[in-house]
Protein backbone atom coordinates (compact mmCIF):
# COMPACT_ATOMS: atom_id res chain seq x y z
CA UNK A 1 0.00 0.00 0.00
CA UNK A 2 0.96 3.80 -0.84
CA UNK A 3 2.21 6.33 1.51
CA UNK A 4 -0.88 8.50 0.49
CA UNK A 5 -3.71 6.62 1.49
CA UNK A 6 -7.06 6.17 -0.54
CA UNK A 7 -10.51 5.13 0.07
CA UNK A 8 -10.22 2.53 -2.16
CA UNK A 9 -7.52 0.60 0.71
CA UNK A 10 -10.26 0.92 2.89
CA UNK A 11 -13.40 0.15 1.36
CA UNK A 12 -14.82 -1.85 -1.59
CA UNK A 13 -16.23 0.20 -4.20
CA UNK A 14 -19.22 -1.51 -6.32
CA UNK A 15 -21.20 -2.92 -3.31
CA UNK A 16 -22.73 -1.62 -0.05
CA UNK A 17 -24.26 1.47 0.02
CA UNK A 18 -24.91 5.11 -1.88
CA UNK A 19 -22.67 7.49 -1.45
CA UNK A 20 -22.34 10.61 -2.90
CA UNK A 21 -18.78 11.59 -3.90
CA UNK A 22 -17.92 15.23 -3.30
CA UNK A 23 -14.62 16.49 -4.87
CA UNK A 24 -13.43 20.27 -4.26
CA UNK A 25 -10.48 22.49 -5.91
CA UNK A 26 -7.82 21.54 -3.66
CA UNK A 27 -8.28 18.07 -4.40
CA UNK A 28 -10.20 16.99 -1.01
CA UNK A 29 -12.15 14.41 -1.29
CA UNK A 30 -15.38 13.03 0.82
CA UNK A 31 -18.39 9.90 0.39
CA UNK A 32 -21.62 11.27 2.44
CA UNK A 33 -24.19 8.19 2.49
CA UNK A 34 -26.64 8.79 -0.18
CA UNK A 35 -29.37 8.21 2.84
CA UNK A 36 -29.56 10.80 5.97
CA UNK A 37 -26.74 13.03 4.05
CA UNK A 38 -27.70 16.05 6.43
CA UNK A 39 -26.48 14.16 9.26
CA UNK A 40 -22.84 13.82 7.51
CA UNK A 41 -22.15 16.86 5.73
CA UNK A 42 -20.68 18.58 8.96
CA UNK A 43 -17.66 16.48 7.71
CA UNK A 44 -17.31 19.07 4.97
CA UNK A 45 -17.07 22.07 6.15
CA UNK A 46 -16.12 24.51 2.79
CA UNK A 47 -14.81 27.61 2.76
CA UNK A 48 -15.47 29.46 -0.43
CA UNK A 49 -19.15 30.85 -1.46
CA UNK A 50 -19.27 28.24 -4.28
CA UNK A 51 -18.76 25.01 -1.39
CA UNK A 52 -21.13 26.93 0.75
CA UNK A 53 -23.78 26.95 -1.58
CA UNK A 54 -23.07 23.17 -2.32
CA UNK A 55 -23.13 22.14 1.53
CA UNK A 56 -26.79 23.92 2.14
CA UNK A 57 -27.99 22.20 -1.26
CA UNK A 58 -26.63 18.65 -1.14
CA UNK A 59 -29.86 17.09 0.51
CA UNK A 60 -31.52 18.53 -2.80
CA UNK A 61 -29.04 18.27 -5.38
CA UNK A 62 -28.30 14.64 -4.50
CA UNK A 63 -31.07 13.45 -6.59
CA UNK A 64 -29.98 15.65 -9.52
CA UNK A 65 -27.60 12.97 -10.99
CA UNK A 66 -27.04 15.02 -14.22
CA UNK A 67 -26.33 17.65 -12.29
CA UNK A 68 -23.20 16.06 -9.90
CA UNK A 69 -21.00 15.94 -12.59
CA UNK A 70 -20.74 19.58 -13.17
CA UNK A 71 -20.50 20.13 -9.29
CA UNK A 72 -17.30 18.07 -9.24
CA UNK A 73 -19.58 15.14 -7.35
CA UNK A 74 -21.16 11.51 -8.60
CA UNK A 75 -23.25 8.60 -6.76
CA UNK A 76 -21.21 5.32 -5.72
CA UNK A 77 -21.90 2.18 -3.77
CA UNK A 78 -19.76 1.11 -1.29
CA UNK A 79 -18.66 -0.67 1.71
CA UNK A 80 -15.88 -1.02 4.30
CA UNK A 81 -13.33 -3.93 4.28
CA UNK A 82 -14.20 -6.45 7.12
CA UNK A 83 -11.02 -6.21 8.65
CA UNK A 84 -12.10 -2.50 9.14
CA UNK A 85 -15.80 -3.24 10.33
CA UNK A 86 -14.64 -5.71 12.88
CA UNK A 87 -12.50 -3.31 14.97
CA UNK A 88 -14.90 -0.70 14.73
CA UNK A 89 -17.54 -2.16 15.87
CA UNK A 90 -15.48 -4.03 18.54
CA UNK A 91 -14.59 -0.33 19.85
CA UNK A 92 -18.10 0.42 20.35
CA UNK A 93 -18.90 -2.66 21.76
CA UNK A 94 -20.92 -4.94 18.71
CA UNK A 95 -23.08 -1.87 18.31
CA UNK A 96 -24.05 -1.05 14.42
CA UNK A 97 -22.85 2.00 13.13
CA UNK A 98 -22.59 3.84 9.49
CA UNK A 99 -20.27 6.25 8.81
CA UNK A 100 -18.59 8.81 6.08
CA UNK A 101 -15.03 8.94 4.44
CA UNK A 102 -12.76 12.70 4.35
CA UNK A 103 -9.89 11.68 2.42
CA UNK A 104 -7.53 14.01 3.48
CA UNK A 105 -5.91 17.41 2.33
CA UNK A 106 -3.40 16.20 -0.59
CA UNK A 107 0.31 16.49 1.50
CA UNK A 108 2.49 14.38 3.25
CA UNK A 109 0.20 13.98 6.15
CA UNK A 110 -2.18 13.04 4.33
CA UNK A 111 -4.88 10.69 6.27
CA UNK A 112 -8.59 9.33 5.98
CA UNK A 113 -11.02 10.22 8.31
CA UNK A 114 -14.10 8.32 9.01
CA UNK A 115 -17.45 9.91 11.04
CA UNK A 116 -18.71 7.14 12.90
CA UNK A 117 -22.43 7.67 13.65
CA UNK A 118 -24.71 4.97 16.48
CA UNK A 119 -28.30 5.38 17.11
CA UNK A 120 -29.01 8.71 15.85
CA UNK A 121 -25.76 10.14 17.15
CA UNK A 122 -21.79 10.72 16.07
CA UNK A 123 -20.09 8.41 18.04
CA UNK A 124 -16.51 9.36 16.79
CA UNK A 125 -13.82 9.83 14.27
CA UNK A 126 -11.75 7.20 13.30
CA UNK A 127 -8.33 7.87 11.16
CA UNK A 128 -6.57 5.58 9.34
CA UNK A 129 -3.19 5.89 7.67
CA UNK A 130 -0.05 3.55 6.74
CA UNK A 131 2.26 6.43 6.47
CA UNK A 132 4.81 5.67 9.27
CA UNK A 133 5.02 9.68 10.05
CA UNK A 134 1.34 10.27 10.59
CA UNK A 135 1.27 6.89 12.51
CA UNK A 136 4.03 8.71 15.01
CA UNK A 137 1.41 11.69 15.12
CA UNK A 138 -1.81 9.33 15.96
CA UNK A 139 0.62 7.78 18.61
CA UNK A 140 1.55 11.14 19.65
CA UNK A 141 -1.78 12.80 20.08
CA UNK A 142 -3.18 9.54 21.67
CA UNK A 143 -0.87 10.22 24.77
CA UNK A 144 -1.55 13.50 24.75
CA UNK A 145 -5.16 12.85 25.52
CA UNK A 146 -4.49 10.49 28.32
CA UNK A 147 -1.93 12.86 29.67
CA UNK A 148 -4.73 15.35 29.75
CA UNK A 149 -6.96 12.94 31.28
CA UNK A 150 -4.30 13.01 33.44
CA UNK A 151 -4.17 16.44 34.36
CA UNK A 152 -8.23 16.86 34.85
CA UNK A 153 -8.30 18.59 31.53
CA UNK A 154 -12.47 17.74 30.55
CA UNK A 155 -14.13 18.75 26.89
CA UNK A 156 -11.52 16.64 24.54
CA UNK A 157 -12.01 13.19 23.11
CA UNK A 158 -11.48 9.76 24.97
CA UNK A 159 -9.25 7.22 23.30
CA UNK A 160 -11.19 4.15 21.51
CA UNK A 161 -9.09 2.12 19.91
CA UNK A 162 -5.36 2.59 18.44
CA UNK A 163 -4.46 -1.18 16.49
CA UNK A 164 -3.44 -2.10 13.08
CA UNK A 165 -5.91 -2.82 10.89
CA UNK A 166 -4.89 -6.34 10.98
CA UNK A 167 -1.55 -8.80 12.05
CA UNK A 168 0.67 -7.79 9.25
CA UNK A 169 -0.77 -4.51 8.12
CA UNK A 170 1.39 -1.73 8.11
CA UNK A 171 -1.94 0.30 8.04
CA UNK A 172 -3.12 1.57 11.24
CA UNK A 173 -6.60 2.89 12.98
CA UNK A 174 -6.97 5.35 15.26
CA UNK A 175 -10.44 6.22 16.80
CA UNK A 176 -11.93 9.03 19.82
CA UNK A 177 -14.78 9.75 20.87
CA UNK A 178 -16.63 12.98 20.98
CA UNK A 179 -19.83 15.09 21.91
CA UNK A 180 -20.63 16.88 18.70
CA UNK A 181 -24.49 16.99 18.35
CA UNK A 182 -26.00 17.64 14.79
CA UNK A 183 -26.60 21.17 15.75
CA UNK A 184 -23.35 21.96 17.08
CA UNK A 185 -22.28 25.41 16.41
CA UNK A 186 -18.55 26.93 15.97
CA UNK A 187 -16.77 29.24 18.07
CA UNK A 188 -15.34 32.51 16.75
CA UNK A 189 -12.49 34.55 19.05
CA UNK A 190 -15.58 37.21 20.24
CA UNK A 191 -16.75 33.84 22.50
CA UNK A 192 -15.75 33.92 25.79
CA UNK A 193 -15.97 30.16 25.76
CA UNK A 194 -12.98 30.11 23.69
CA UNK A 195 -10.72 32.17 26.28
CA UNK A 196 -12.06 29.82 29.30
CA UNK A 197 -11.06 26.86 27.95
CA UNK A 198 -7.75 27.81 26.84
CA UNK A 199 -7.01 28.99 30.04
CA UNK A 200 -8.22 25.85 31.81
CA UNK A 201 -5.81 23.83 29.90
CA UNK A 202 -2.85 26.65 31.07
CA UNK A 203 -3.16 26.42 34.26
CA UNK A 204 -4.04 22.97 34.51
CA UNK A 205 -0.65 22.15 32.33
CA UNK A 206 1.49 24.85 33.14
CA UNK A 207 5.46 23.88 33.25
CA UNK A 208 7.89 25.10 35.27
CA UNK A 209 10.45 23.80 32.79
CA UNK A 210 13.46 26.42 31.66
CA UNK A 211 13.73 27.30 28.02
CA UNK A 212 16.43 25.41 27.11
CA UNK A 213 14.69 22.26 28.20
CA UNK A 214 11.10 23.21 25.99
CA UNK A 215 9.67 21.79 22.77
CA UNK A 216 9.49 25.02 22.25
CA UNK A 217 12.95 25.68 22.63
CA UNK A 218 13.97 22.28 19.99
CA UNK A 219 11.66 23.69 17.56
CA UNK A 220 13.44 27.31 17.27
CA UNK A 221 16.27 25.38 16.85
CA UNK A 222 14.73 23.54 13.45
CA UNK A 223 13.30 26.78 12.58
CA UNK A 224 17.00 28.27 12.99
CA UNK A 225 18.42 25.58 10.69
CA UNK A 226 15.98 25.83 8.08
CA UNK A 227 14.62 29.35 7.37
CA UNK A 228 18.20 30.67 5.86
CA UNK A 229 17.81 27.74 2.96
CA UNK A 230 14.35 28.63 2.47
CA UNK A 231 13.11 32.06 2.96
CA UNK A 232 14.34 35.22 0.88
CA UNK A 233 16.88 37.90 2.09
CA UNK A 234 14.08 40.15 3.80
CA UNK A 235 12.33 37.50 5.26
CA UNK A 236 15.42 35.94 6.90
CA UNK A 237 16.68 38.97 8.42
CA UNK A 238 13.06 39.97 10.20
CA UNK A 239 13.30 36.19 11.71
CA UNK A 240 16.84 36.27 12.97
CA UNK A 241 16.03 39.70 14.50
CA UNK A 242 12.83 38.49 15.90
CA UNK A 243 14.33 35.07 17.15
CA UNK A 244 17.28 36.76 18.75
CA UNK A 245 14.53 39.17 20.71
CA UNK A 246 12.96 36.50 21.93
CA UNK A 247 15.48 34.06 22.70
CA UNK A 248 17.10 36.83 24.94
CA UNK A 249 13.93 37.42 27.12
CA UNK A 250 13.62 33.52 27.22
CA UNK A 251 16.55 33.03 28.47
CA UNK A 252 16.69 35.33 30.97
CA UNK A 253 13.56 33.54 32.20
CA UNK A 254 10.80 35.35 30.35
CA UNK A 255 7.78 33.72 29.36
CA UNK A 256 5.32 30.99 30.62
CA UNK A 257 5.46 27.24 29.07
CA UNK A 258 2.12 24.98 28.79
CA UNK A 259 0.32 22.23 26.82
CA UNK A 260 -0.55 23.56 23.71
CA UNK A 261 -3.50 21.97 21.21
CA UNK A 262 -1.10 23.08 18.08
CA UNK A 263 -4.13 23.79 15.74
CA UNK A 264 -6.83 25.14 17.48
CA UNK A 265 -9.03 26.86 14.95
CA UNK A 266 -12.97 27.14 14.71
CA UNK A 267 -12.96 23.87 12.63
CA UNK A 268 -11.23 21.81 15.08
CA UNK A 269 -13.36 22.38 17.83
CA UNK A 270 -17.42 23.38 18.32
CA UNK A 271 -19.67 24.70 21.21
CA UNK A 272 -21.81 22.56 23.74
CA UNK A 273 -23.76 23.11 26.57
CA UNK A 274 -21.03 22.46 28.59
CA UNK A 275 -18.47 24.81 26.69
CA UNK A 276 -15.79 24.14 24.04
CA UNK A 277 -15.01 20.58 22.86
CA UNK A 278 -11.69 20.63 21.11
CA UNK A 279 -10.45 17.84 18.73
CA UNK A 280 -7.33 16.85 16.68
CA UNK A 281 -4.78 17.34 18.75
CA UNK A 282 -2.29 15.96 16.28
CA UNK A 283 0.07 18.51 16.64
CA UNK A 284 0.32 19.43 19.93
CA UNK A 285 3.00 20.80 21.91
CA UNK A 286 3.88 19.97 25.48
CA UNK A 287 5.98 23.29 26.24
CA UNK A 288 4.98 26.00 24.63
CA UNK A 289 4.38 29.50 25.25
CA UNK A 290 1.15 30.35 26.72
CA UNK A 291 -1.48 31.80 24.80
CA UNK A 292 -0.25 30.50 21.65
CA UNK A 293 -3.81 28.37 20.98
CA UNK A 294 -4.90 31.51 21.47
CA UNK A 295 -3.35 33.74 18.51
CA UNK A 296 -3.32 30.88 16.53
CA UNK A 297 -7.52 30.47 16.20
CA UNK A 298 -7.35 34.31 16.07
CA UNK A 299 -4.74 33.97 13.44
CA UNK A 300 -6.47 30.94 11.01
CA UNK A 301 -9.85 32.82 11.24
CA UNK A 302 -8.47 35.76 10.14
CA UNK A 303 -6.49 34.10 6.66
CA UNK A 304 -8.84 31.54 5.90
CA UNK A 305 -12.42 32.65 7.06
CA UNK A 306 -12.30 36.00 6.96
CA UNK A 307 -9.76 36.48 3.55
CA UNK A 308 -7.59 38.88 5.54
CA UNK A 309 -4.53 40.40 4.29
CA UNK A 310 -1.52 41.13 6.83
CA UNK A 311 -2.36 44.64 7.55
CA UNK A 312 -5.74 44.07 8.17
CA UNK A 313 -5.00 41.09 10.50
CA UNK A 314 -2.53 43.37 12.70
CA UNK A 315 -5.17 46.15 12.88
CA UNK A 316 -7.77 43.25 14.64
CA UNK A 317 -4.95 42.07 16.51
CA UNK A 318 -4.61 45.73 18.13
CA UNK A 319 -7.90 46.20 18.60
CA UNK A 320 -7.80 42.11 20.22
CA UNK A 321 -5.38 43.22 22.56
CA UNK A 322 -6.81 45.90 24.05
CA UNK A 323 -10.61 45.27 24.10
CA UNK A 324 -10.05 41.16 24.99
CA UNK A 325 -6.58 39.96 25.95
CA UNK A 326 -6.09 42.57 28.34
CA UNK A 327 -8.38 41.13 30.89
CA UNK A 328 -6.42 37.98 30.66
CA UNK A 329 -2.62 39.16 30.10
CA UNK A 330 -0.61 42.66 30.72
CA UNK A 331 -0.78 44.62 27.65
CA UNK A 332 2.92 44.92 27.02
CA UNK A 333 3.19 41.07 27.01
CA UNK A 334 1.09 40.18 24.13
CA UNK A 335 3.36 41.31 21.44
CA UNK A 336 5.71 39.65 23.28
CA UNK A 337 3.72 36.23 23.12
CA UNK A 338 2.29 36.74 19.66
CA UNK A 339 5.76 36.92 18.48
CA UNK A 340 6.51 34.01 20.07
CA UNK A 341 3.35 31.86 18.04
CA UNK A 342 4.45 33.41 14.83
CA UNK A 343 7.58 31.55 14.73
CA UNK A 344 6.22 28.52 16.03
CA UNK A 345 4.02 28.01 12.88
CA UNK A 346 6.36 29.51 10.34
CA UNK A 347 8.76 26.74 12.10
CA UNK A 348 6.22 24.27 11.87
CA UNK A 349 5.39 24.48 8.91
CA UNK A 350 9.38 24.56 7.35
CA UNK A 351 9.48 21.92 9.46
CA UNK A 352 6.40 19.84 8.41
CA UNK A 353 6.88 20.16 4.53
CA UNK A 354 10.67 20.33 4.42
CA UNK A 355 10.46 24.02 3.11
CA UNK A 356 8.96 23.06 0.34
CA UNK A 357 5.75 25.00 0.41
CA UNK A 358 2.47 25.07 -1.72
CA UNK A 359 0.89 28.21 -3.19
CA UNK A 360 -1.75 28.84 0.07
CA UNK A 361 0.95 28.92 2.15
CA UNK A 362 3.10 30.84 0.83
CA UNK A 363 0.74 33.47 1.06
CA UNK A 364 0.92 32.43 4.87
CA UNK A 365 3.95 32.96 5.33
CA UNK A 366 3.82 36.72 4.30
CA UNK A 367 1.22 36.80 6.13
CA UNK A 368 2.84 35.71 9.39
CA UNK A 369 6.33 37.60 8.86
CA UNK A 370 4.69 40.95 7.80
CA UNK A 371 3.02 40.52 11.45
CA UNK A 372 6.01 40.21 12.86
CA UNK A 373 7.64 42.84 11.05
CA UNK A 374 4.85 45.40 12.34
CA UNK A 375 4.77 44.06 16.04
CA UNK A 376 8.96 44.25 15.83
CA UNK A 377 8.42 48.11 14.01
CA UNK A 378 5.65 48.71 16.40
Amino acid sequence: MSQVIAAEDIAVFGKGEYFIEVNNSVGQKWYLPYRNIRKYRSMFRPSSFAGKLAYHALPFIKHARFILPYLKMRRVRLKLKESITEKIADSLNGQNFTFAIFCGSPGRHQKLTLMIRTEGRIAGYCKISDNPDVVDIFRREKDALLYLGKMNVGMVPRVMMFCRTDEVSDTWMYMQSTEQEDNATYPTINNKEIFDYILDIQEKCISTTKYRDTEYFNDICKLKGLYPSHLDSKACAILKLCIDEIETELEKGKGLFTFAHGDFTPWNCFLTSRGVFAFDFEYCRMQYPVLYDIFHFFTQSCIYDRNMNCETIYKEYRALKTKTLSRYIETEECDFYYRCYLLGIIGFYLSRDNGILNKRLEECFKIWIGLINNITNG
